[in-house]
């Protein structure tokens, strides 16, 4: 569960309303939330955020996501649970991905040939 929790902000960054870890920020808006100005922009900004997440991520997305957190969990947990967690094909699939992206050696379910 807590391992879930630490990678919500990895899985935000697939999200095209976090990408490059965009941050929300309420107090943009200066001024109370009671007036009804600053109300208005925060409704029309969170309309617009949850539009924004409201699309299924795409293959790309969704793979660097779950090659972010795969790494990760093979860094916390080492390659022992890692290959239990893991099928070979995903492994090799996330390798691949990972040394395109300049990760190299790591997560192989066996050796590249």
């Amino acid at each position: 569960m807590c391992f879930g929790a630490a990678t919500h902000t990895m899985m935000d960054n697939g999200s095209p309303a976090h990408r490059d870890f965009q941050v929300y920020d309420v107090g943009q808006y200066g001024g109370s939330m009671l007036d009804l100005p600053n109300l208005l922009a925060f409704q029309v900004d969170m309309e617009e955020h949850t539009r924004q997440e409201s699309r299924q991520p795409t293959q790309q997305e969704m793979n660097q996501m779950v090659d972010e957190m795969r790494l990760r969990f093979y860094e916390v947990y080492g390659d022992e649970l890692y290959q239990r967690a893991v099928p070979d094909e995903e492994r090799d699939r996330t390798a691949e991905r990972l040394g395109q992206r300049g990760t190299q050696g790591m997560l192989y379910s066996r050796p590249p040939q």
